[in-house]
């Protein structure tokens, strides 16, 4: 089977690199997670209520995976689910500062969406998020011809290796609660103000490090979009007036074939000439945005545009306003992240657009940056749908 790489960047596809997420890779992920939710059905563990699988589903699935569901396979896949859960439970009911009561919910196996019905339940989540690094790791695991197993081997070193990183989710959970929360709080607030001055800003988020905050940002908008706004102080940038912009050093100072012209035009594809850029990027002086600034010879202020969470002596001007002093940017920036440092432009042979290349992260990274977006656009929503629910009760109690 062909496999379509799933990317708006171009990856370096090497056949040995199992890190590479593909539209198989997809496939298998959720025969896999099939897999999980009929024999987690079968030993009482949580469903989401909403998918029936039956046995016909479970028999394709394994034979999809080439997997035998012998006793200790099984036993295997309950263990698993077993540490899944209890992950779930930890998060539920641990310490973590600035998690509402509408999150640790969420984050319960036995959570009940009826009342929040946007609101996945976390486990459901995290049951995906495993099967996927399992299947890729069995990939990783089978290209390894000089030990060669059965299928079931491969899976069962898979499955212990997904044991021992699930147990660090919860201190990776309390990281961004602890460090990118509080910063992402002030730069939303700063973004908001902006918008409701110029509604032709956009929000620039420059990666790899604006990620993380990029996808809290479109988890709060989201629960702007889940009621109807009435009232001008809850005003705010629809969707299309966010972006995420790969555009890093490398690509800054030309390595690669293409030439200036071509970054300006890379730049071009996010950035129309009617859009007023605001540009969010962890620090330090903010020459990445200047770049583009002038690739674009915009008019005004080039302070006021750039917007960062650490900043240089001499360059406290473009500190996110709201921020006093540096706000942890540096731990932001080694955050985990699905994908290495950009390496040059290239030019897509099929859709002719302007794209970045980039050597995907390991598998463990990209794991923990799927639990990273998942809590992070679970909490902005969350956060945000009870700002909004409570503001408009206000207005109604007063009209």
């Amino acid at each position: 089977m062909e496999r379509n790489y799933l990317s708006r960047s171009i990856r370096v596809q090497q056949k040995t690199r199992p890190e590479e997420f593909t539209v198989a890779d997809y496939h298998d992920a959720r025969a896999f997670e099939t897999v999980l939710d009929i024999v987690g059905d079968q030993h009482g563990f949580p469903t989401d209520g909403h998918s029936h699988p039956n046995e016909h589903d479970l028999q394709v699935s394994l034979n999809h995976l080439g997997l035998f569901l012998d006793t200790h396979t099984e036993n295997t896949i309950v263990e698993l689910l077993s540490v899944t859960q209890n992950v779930c439970f930890k998060l539920s009911r641990g310490t973590i500062v600035g998690m509402s009561e509408t999150e640790r919910k969420s984050y319960d196996p036995e959570y009940d969406r009826e009342n929040t019905p946007q609101l996945k339940p976390f486990f459901q989540q995290l049951k995906y998020y495993v099967s996927r690094y399992i299947v890729e790791s069995f990939d990783s695991h089978r290209h390894n011809k000089a030990f060669p197993k059965s299928n079931n081997q491969y899976y069962a070193d898979a499955i212990a290796q997904c044991k021992n990183l699930l147990e660090d989710v919860f201190s990776e959970v309390q990281k961004i609660y602890q460090h990118h929360v509080p910063a992402y709080d002030v730069l939303f607030e700063r973004f908001d103000e902006l918008h409701r001055e110029d509604d032709s800003n956009l929000e620039v988020y420059l990666g790899r490090d604006g990620i993380h905050a990029f996808h809290g940002r479109i988890g709060q908008i989201a629960a702007r979009g889940d009621v109807e706004l009435e009232v001008d102080e809850l005003d705010a940038p629809s969707p299309e007036r966010i972006v995420y912009v790969v555009y890093n050093r490398a690509i800054r100072d030309g390595y690669g074939p293409l030439s200036g012209v071509h970054r300006t035009n890379y730049i071009k594809q996010f950035i129309s000439e009617d859009d007023s850029p605001q540009f969010f990027d962890t620090g330090f002086r903010g020459s990445i945005p200047e770049d583009i600034i002038n690739r674009l010879e915009l008019v005004g202020s080039m302070n006021e545009r750039i917007h960062l969470l650490d900043v240089m002596n001499g360059f406290e001007d473009r500190r996110v306003k709201g921020l006093t002093r540096n706000a942890a940017g540096n731990v932001i920036e080694s955050a985990p992240k699905s994908e290495e440092s950009a390496d040059m432009l290239t030019i897509d042979p099929q859709s002719g657009l302007i794209k970045y290349i980039a050597v995907p992260a390991c598998l463990e990274d990209q794991f923990k940056f799927q639990i990273g977006r998942s809590v992070l656009m679970r909490h902005y929503w969350a956060k945000e749908n009870a700002r909004i629910t409570n503001s408009l009760g206000e207005v109604s109690l007063s009209s």
